[in-house]
């Protein structure tokens, strides 16, 4: 008797406690069969990363979301940075896909660095539960700061005005020029003296006797003798005859 108590008080211990998991959430969820997995790399550059996360072909579509963060670190592993950014993933159907972007202008820690995508797998999963993609690095220049110039008018000085003054100078002596005449000196006479009338040259003209004329004398050549050309004619040499074989 005290047997079958005992028993029947563990059964219905038992059943409490099921009742009370279910009602606290304690009792785990069952596993939907999918899995997740990255299919792209972490890829992009300073404009934007992406990722993309799949439900395995051979998978079950998941029953419910999941949530995706994004980890980032200044140098190093992003395992060992801090979270910038998350969203959901939602419910994939088996062999859908999702892409997940973000934009580094928007990390406050500034563009440049290590980013790593985490992905929970759906609750009950027999795996590790998570997903990590594998690093992108950046390095991204600081955008220059808009300046926007201030026009602040300068104001305009007068320009001083210059009085000129004038200081007369007092009058000078006057000078008066003397004008003091030469005496008149000696009246200088030219004396002309003719030269004497000299010889007279009288030119004499003697001509010369004639010389002797030159007569050219033309002695004629003999005639030479008369060269004759005597012609031999060749005999006549072999006629050559062609013969024609035909070909058979």
């Amino acid at each position: 008797m005290n047997r079958k108590i005992t028993i029947a008080t563990v059964l219905a211990l038992g059943m409490s406690l099921l009742f009370a998991g279910n009602a606290l959430g304690l009792v785990a969820e069952e596993w939907d069969k999918s899995s997740l997995k990255f299919t792209a790399s972490c890829d992009g550059d300073c404009d934007e990363i992406t990722a993309t996360v799949c439900n395995g072909r051979g998978s079950e579509n998941m029953a419910g979301t999941t949530t995706w963060e994004l980890y980032w670190i200044a140098s190093g592993n992003p395992k060992r940075g801090i979270v910038i950014a998350s969203d959901t993933i939602n419910a994939l159907a088996a062999g859908t896909c999702q892409t997940l972007t973000y934009d580094p202008s928007n990390n406050s820690n500034g563009a440049s660095g290590s980013y790593m995508f985490r992905v929970d797998q759906r609750p009950g999963h027999p795996g590790k539960g998570v997903l990590w993609s594998n690093a992108c690095g950046l390095v991204c220049e600081a955008p220059m700061p808009t300046y926007t110039p201030t026009n602040t008018p300068t104001p305009i000085l007068p320009t001083p005005t210059n009085t000129a003054t004038t200081t007369p100078f007092p009058p000078g002596p006057t000078n008066t020029a003397t004008t003091t005449p030469f005496p008149p000196g000696p009246t200088n006479t030219a004396t002309t003296t003719p030269f004497p009338p000299g010889p007279t040259n009288t030119a004499t003209t003697t001509p010369f006797p004639p010389g002797p004329t030159n007569t050219a004398t033309t002695t004629p050549f003999p005639p030479g003798p008369t060269n004759t050309a005597t012609t031999t004619p060749f005999p006549p040499g072999p006629t050559n005859t062609a013969t024609t074989t035909p070909f058979p």
